[in-house]
């Protein structure tokens, strides 16, 4: 497995293992780096959560990964397997979230066929993904790159950003190239749709 580190990053032993936990001070619990987590939790609970506009195709099988006890996406495992002529390309993806107990990964979609290789990015401390930019071509999605917004509260601060390299290779001419983004609103979830590859993604977010 390749790891590319952004600042610090902790890898999951399975899909779904909680990571070493942070301070259980209450007030870091709360809002520990700027997140309102009460707040966040409070929102979700309410169902007061916003989808993004869809990345690439409304096609294959639909697919959602909200916890629901409140969380925050500041990352991603992206699932790599070669396609065509082309070395290595995103297929497939697990969210990656902070908890106030520390960071889970969320299930995987796409990637259904092929040997995949498992690259990881996660957000420096106090930041989370604000937007994504793919390119994609008739069928799926075949690179990705994370835009990160430092966290406040249950915004996001679009001033304090940075963005990713580019994750995934491809040969061929590419037809679309967009960004979807939580309009500066914390992410709590992802959701799109999946077979054989990544055929979409959206970003959740809580909204007041």
């Amino acid at each position: 497995m390749k790891t590319i580190r952004i600042f610090s990053l902790i890898l999951a032993t399975c899909g779904a293992a909680i990571l070493p936990k942070y301070s259980s001070n209450a007030e870091d619990s709360r809002r520990r780096d700027g997140i309102a987590w009460e707040e966040i939790e409070r929102l979700v609970a309410q169902g007061a959560v916003k989808e993004s506009k869809l990345l690439s195709h409304d096609t294959s099988d639909p697919y959602k990964d909200l916890p629901e006890d409140g969380a925050v996406l500041v990352g991603f495992e992206f699932i790599m397997t070669p396609f065509k002529k082309s070395a290595s390309t995103v297929r497939g993806i697990r969210a990656i979230f902070l908890t106030k107990h520390g960071e889970i990964k969320g299930a995987q979609h796409g990637a259904e066929k092929g040997k995949p290789t498992d690259v990881n990015i996660v957000a420096r401390q106090g930041y989370a993904v604000g937007k994504v930019t793919g390119q994609f071509d008739g069928v799926a999605i075949r690179r990705l790159r994370i835009h990160f917004e430092r966290i406040d509260g249950v915004k996001l601060d679009p001033e304090d950003a940075y963005d990713s390299s580019w994750f995934g290779i491809y040969d061929r001419k590419l037809t679309t190239e967009a960004t979807i983004d939580t309009g500066d609103h914390v992410p709590v979830g992802i959701a799109g749709r999946s077979g054989w590859g990544l055929d979409g993604l959206k970003l959740v977010f809580v909204e007041q």
